[in-house]
C-alpha cells in the first residue's frame, strides 16, 4: 500500500470533502488516482486538516500533529508522499524538523512536494530574558536582585580582599550562574530547531527527498521575501523635531521659574533693589529672617526685577524718567523675554534633532518588525521572523521557478480571473471601504474567486496537476498509470521535471560544503 497526503495552506481549511484541490472528490484527487498507481496496486489519498491560521504557533502545532500521523505510517511500514501548498509546505517542514530533532529519518517518506511555499526563517531573540516565559522572567529578576543584595552585603561584611572575592563567587555569582545555565539549557531544548546540528540533519536527511515547485511571480513568496528585506524609512530623521520643539513652551517658563525662585537670585535682586531705591523702599520680603523661593516669592522677585530695572534705566535719563520707565517695561523687558525664548527654542530644536534621528531608527525598526510579525504570522515568544525564501533554511540548493510554458498557463488563469473581478469590484468600492475585520474579508469573498492570484491558481492548470503527479511517480513504490504514460503531456511534464531537478543541483562551493549532496550526484534520481 502507498499513501499520498495532501496538506492545505493558510486560510484554506474546511471539511475533508469539497472542491478545493486537497479535498476529497476534488478534480486534483480524481486525477491523482487516474495518473498515479502503487506497485502493489493499492493507493490511498489522505488529507491533513489544520486550522489554517497565519500563525507560526498554528503551523508548529500542525507540524507536531502531522508528525504523529506520519509515525503511524512508519509503524505500519507504509510508503507515503506529502504534497503541501503554500504554508501547507511549511507545516510539512515543521513536522520533518521535529523528526530531525528526534533523530528519526522517516525511512518510508519517499518525497515531499511543496507548491508555492514561502519558507519563513525565524531567529531567536538576542537576550534570554526575552525568550523565557513569565515564570522564567520572574526567576531571572529574583536571582538578579538576590545577587545584587548579596554582593552589597558581602562588601559591607568583610574586610579582606580574599574573603570578599571568595564570598562574592560562592554566595552571589555561582547561584546566579547555575540558575541562568539551567534556563539557557531549558530554552535550548525547547528551541531545538535553531541548533545548527538539527538544521544540518534536517537538510541532509530530508533535503534529497524535497521537490519545490513555485512560480517566479508567486505573490506570497515574493511578497514575504520583500517584506523580510524591507527597510524603507517610514519615520524621517526629523519627524519628531516639531513635536520636541514644543517642549520650549515648557522649558522656558520652567527656566524663568527656576531663576526667579532661586534664593541666590532673590537675594541679588533684593540687594540691587535696595541699592537703587534705598532701604526705605524695600518690600516686606522676609519671613522668619530667611528669604525663600517659589510661590509668593516668585511674584515678589518678578516685581523686584521690573521696578528695580525700571528705576535703574530711568536714572540714565533723569529728564525723561517716566518715558524711560515705559520704554523699559513695554520695550526692553518684552524684547529680552523674546530673545531669551528664541535662544531656548533654538537650543531645544538643536537638541531635538539627534533625539528625533534616534527615535526614527527605533520606530522604523519596531514598525517593520510588527509588519513582519503580521505578515509572517510570527506569534512565538522569544522569536522574530526575519526573512522568507522559496527553499528551506539550511538547504544548499533550491529549485528554480517553473518552466516558462507551465508558468504562462498559470499566469493566464490568474489574469483572466483578475479581468473578470475588476468589473465586480468597481461597484463594491464603498462596501469594501467601510467594511471592517471579518466583514471586509466576507465582502472580498463575494467578488473574488482567489484565482486572481498566481499563488492560489496552481491547481487550476491541468499541466500543473500532471507535473505534481509525475513528481510523485518518480519515486518507488509509486509509478505512472498506463493511462498517464499514454497521455500526450507525459513526455512534456517529464522534461519539465528533469529540468527542474537538474537545475536544483548545488553549486561547486555548496557541493563541497554538503559533501556531495545526493541530488547533485543523481539529478533525476527516481527514489530515495
Amino acid at each position: 500500500m502507498a499513501v499520498i497526503i495532501l496538506v492545505h495552506g493558510t486560510f484554506a481549511t474546511g471539511p475533508e470533502e469539497g472542491e478545493s484541490w486537497w479535498q476529497g472528490g476534488s478534480v486534483f484527487e480524481r486525477e491523482l488516482k487516474d495518473l498515479v498507481a502503487a506497485d502493489d496496486g493499492s493507493l490511498e489519498v489522505k488529507r491533513f486538516v489544520w486550522d489554517g491560521n497565519n500563525s507560526m504557533t498554528s503551523r508548529r502545532a500542525a507540524g507536531a500533529a502531522l508528525l504523529e500521523m506520519l509515525l503511524g505510517l512508519e509503524r505500519s511500514q507504509t510508503a507515503y508522499v506529502l504534497v503541501g501548498h503554500s504554508h501547507g509546505g511549511s507545516v510539512i517542514a515543521e513536522a520533518l524538523t521535529k523528526a530531525a530533532i528526534a533523530g528519526n529519518p522517516l525511512p518510508h517518506l519517499k518525497r515531499w512536494v511543496t507548491v508555492g511555499t514561502p519558507f519563513i526563517a525565524p531567529e531567536k531573540e538576542r537576550f534570554l530574558f526575552s525568550r523565557v516565559g513569565a515564570l522564567g522572567k520572574a526567576v531571572l529578576v529574583a536571582i538578579t536582585t538576590f545577587t545584587m543584595c548579596a554582593i552589597l552585603a558581602i562588601l559591607h561584611s568583610f574586610q579582606q580582599t580574599e574573603a570578599i572575592a571568595a564570598a562574592v563567587v560562592t554566595v552571589a555569582l555561582l547561584p546566579a550562574f547555575c540558575v541562568y545555565l539551567f534556563l539557557w539549557l531549558f530554552d535550548r531544548r525547547q528551541r531545538g530547531h535553531f541548533r545548527k546540528p538539527v538544521i544540518a540533519r534536517f537538510a541532509a536527511t530530508f533535503g534529497p527527498r524535497w521537490h519545490g515547485l513555485w512560480h517566479e511571480d508567486d505573490e506570497a513568496i515574493n511578497g514575504l521575501a520583500a517584506l523580510g528585506n524591507a527597510d524603507r524609512s517610514i519615520f524621517a530623521h526629523d519627524f519628531a523635531v516639531p513635536a520636541l520643539s514644543m517642549l520650549a513652551i515648557v522649558v522656558f517658563p520652567l527656566l524663568v521659574y527656576a531663576l526667579l525662585s532661586s534664593p541666590d537670585v532673590a537675594k541679588a535682586l533684593l540687594d540691587f533693589h535696595t541699592h537703587v531705591l534705598g532701604p526705605e523702599k524695600i518690600l516686606s520680603l522676609r519671613e522668619g529672617g530667611t528669604l525663600k523661593g517659589g510661590g509668593r516669592e516668585l511674584g515678589i522677585n518678578f516685581v523686584l526685577l521690573l521696578t528695580s530695572g525700571g528705576e535703574a534705566f530711568a536714572s540714565v535719563f533723569p529728564g525723561r524718567a517716566s518715558t524711560a520707565r515705559a520704554i523699559f517695561l513695554l520695550g526692553i523687558v518684552p524684547l529680552t523675554f523674546l530673545l531669551l525664548a528664541a535662544i531656548v527654542l533654538g537650543l531645544v530644536t538643536l537638541a531635538a534633532r539627534p533625539v528625533s534621528a534616534r527615535l526614527s531608527r527605533l520606530f522604523n525598526a519596531a514598525t517593520w518588525a510588527q509588519f513582519r510579525r503580521e505578515g509572517f504570522g510570527g506569534d512565538v515568544q522569544g522569536e522574530r521572523e526575519t526573512s522568507a525564501d522559496a527553499a528551506p533554511k539550511g538547504f544548499a540548493y533550491r529549485f528554480e521557478p517553473l518552466p516558462p510554458d507551465i508558468a504562462a498557463q498559470i499566469a493566464s488563469i490568474s489574469d483572466a480571473a483578475a479581468g473578470k473581478a475588476i468589473a465586480n469590484l468597481r461597484g463594491a468600492i464603498n462596501r469594501l471601504a467601510f467594511a471592517k475585520g471579518e466583514s471586509q474579508r466576507d465582502a472580498l469573498a463575494d467578488y473574488l474567486t482567489w484565482q486572481e492570484l498566481i499563488h492560489t491558481s496552481y491547481f487550476e492548470v491541468p499541466a500543473m496537476r500532471k507535473l505534481v503527479a509525475f513528481t510523485i511517480t518518480e519515486c518507488a513504490p509509486f509509478r505512472a498509470t498506463s493511462a498517464f504514460a499514454a497521455d500526450g503531456d507525459f513526455a512534456r511534464v517529464g522534461a519539465w521535471h528533469r529540468t527542474l531537478v537538474a537545475a536544483s543541483a548545488p553549486t561547486p562551493q555548496a557541493k563541497s560544503k554538503t559533501r556531495d549532496h545526493p541530488r547533485a550526484a543523481a539529478p533525476d534520481a527516481a527514489a530515495v
